[in-house]
């Protein structure tokens, strides 16, 4: 499976285990933020290292969140305007 396919199916599950966490658990991905983190490195699409962010900030990990989202906005800064990404995009590091 590409890369970007697997940050996009682990991030899907991620928001169905949000609705629905006793259906959906069982069947999340095993993509543990290990994982998640070395996919960092990868080379992938702005809407893959958005979806990134958005599983690290579900996760409470905001700074991953932040590099992540930082990927995607060098690619295309209009994510910055997303309002799933917009609390990431103004987190401060300090």
């Amino acid at each position: 499976i590409a890369t970007a396919d697997k940050v996009y199916r682990y991030y899907y599950y991620l928001i169905l285990t949000e609705i629905d966490p006793t259906h959906y658990k069982k069947t999340q991905p095993d993509l543990n933020i290990s994982i998640l983190k070395k996919l960092l490195k990868e080379g992938m699409d702005s809407g893959a290292y958005a979806s990134l962010a958005h599983s690290f900030y579900i996760q409470q990990k905001p700074l991953l969140a932040k590099k992540a989202l930082n990927y995607a906005l060098q690619k295309c800064p209009l994510y910055v305007q997303s309002p799933d990404l917009k609390m990431i995009a103004s987190f401060n590091q300090s």
